[in-house]
């Protein structure tokens, strides 16, 4: 299905999206030196430092024109010798050993942080001395800890994404800012809004909460809605504001590992049992439940053993369990839950055909791709930009199919 197909049926469906940036899932994995991270229409890898290979649509994938590629071909992108990276709506960032951040792709938001509103069809140094220990490209913006564990965000702000305590509609950052309050983090997510986990494994989130949009504000613009930063909850749980600062999870469950997507949010706690939170109008919650039911709390997904690993997308998830196997479940518009069938949707977690052992995995708006341990990468799902990084015209793919990269 192409992505402007996808799009349409979307709508059709009563999915709240604004622009491409709301139905992305940027997720960064790591598993030794083999990263794959998956954006709204393109996907990064790299296979060891300094190797950067991307595909999909251009303008994300490197490229500094509107042209979209299609069933794009992986190339390999110049870069300095990333050891991680996150790929977000169409843009793209990534670390250095030393922690220097670079990122590549659109900037009309700022969201490359060098500066500028240029787009960059290579990676560019963000504009600032920090160091980060970790980085999460969003939709139109950015977030990253900081060596000394403080959250800085750059980009689009209109939401409050950025949480810096500013949430109007023209407001963006072409350099960081530092996130509100005297919080110490350890992990940050991004997608349409953001989510990070403090030294203690507490989750908070800020920007927009997009989870019950469908249900619960129906017709009324993400952006109509505001919530200055004095009205913020005391908690995460409402579904239509805004809230430009960090407000921490209803529920103060620690947990390990945290997700954002762009209608649930995913966690894994230390015993690697899978939660999430949010609007389950697609299934997205993973715990059964058919139809529209918003969670506060987070709810356990089902998945039969430990994961690993969780990944959240615009309307499906994924989990890597303990034997290196890979389920996903949620809406299947373009094959993404990768179990050979196209459309509909899954409640519950669902294993992905092929009996690969995935040493990582990162969902993408409606695609997902992984990397086997033997370093072989995988994607399946929408490919109407080039997601699935093949020669073929196929639209889409229900089963995991094999890239090639150079």
């Amino acid at each position: 299905m192409h992505r402007t197909q996808a799009f349409t049926l979307l709508v059709a469906l009563g999915i709240a999206t604004i622009g491409c940036h709301e139905v992305t899932a940027p997720n960064v994995a790591r598993f030794a030196s083999a990263v794959v991270a998956s954006g709204g229409v393109h996907t990064c890898v790299l296979l060891h430092p300094g190797a950067l290979v991307c595909w999909g649509e251009d303008l994300a994938s490197g490229g500094a024109s509107t042209q979209v590629l299609g069933n794009a071909l992986p190339r390999q992108l110049a870069a300095p010798p990333l050891t991680t990276i996150s790929a977000g709506g169409t843009h793209s960032c990534g670390l250095t050993t030393d922690g220097a951040a670079f990122c590549w792709g659109t900037n009309e938001k700022g969201q490359l942080g060098d500066g500028t509103r240029t787009n960059r069809a290579l990676p560019v140094a963000v504009a600032s001395p920090l160091r980060f220990l970790t980085i999460a490209a969003g939709g139109a913006y950015t977030c990253a800890i900081t060596t000394d564990h403080l959250v800085y965000c750059w980009g689009d702000g209109s939401a409050g994404q950025l949480g810096d305590g500013v949430d109007t509609t023209n407001h963006a950052a072409e350099l960081p800012v530092l996130v509100h309050g005297s919080g110490r983090y350890t992990a940050v997510a991004a997608n349409a809004h953001t989510c990070a986990l403090d030294t203690s494994g507490r989750a908070f989130c800020w920007g927009v909460r997009t989870g019950g949009l469908a249900a619960a504000v129906a017709n009324v613009s993400v952006f109509q809605v505001q919530n200055p930063v004095n009205m913020c909850d005391s908690v995460y749980d409402s579904r239509d504001t805004h809230c430009a600062v960090p407000t921490p999870l209803l529920g103060g469950q620690l947990f390990q590992r945290i997700t954002s997507g762009t209608y649930v949010d995913c966690a894994l706690d230390s015993s690697g049992t899978a939660w999430c939170w949010g609007d389950n109008t697609y299934g997205t919650l993973g715990n059964g439940a058919n139809g529209f039911f918003y969670a506060t709390l987070p709810v356990q997904v089902q998945l039969s053993q430990q994961a690993v690993l969780i990944t959240a997308a615009a309307t499906h998830a994924c989990a890597e369990t303990a034997d290196s196997s890979a389920y996903c479940w949620g809406l299947n518009l373009g094959g993404e839950l990768g179990n050979g069938t196209f459309g509909g949707l899954s409640p519950v977690p669902v294993q992905v055909a092929g009996g690969h052992r995935f040493a990582t995995l990162s969902a993408g708006g409606f695609h997902t791709c992984g990397i086997t341990s033997s370093l072989q990468v995988f994607c399946w799902g929408s490919n109407g930009s080039g997601e699935l990084g093949q020669v073929t015209s196929q639209n889409q793919g229900d089963l995991p199919v094999a890239v090639t990269i150079p």
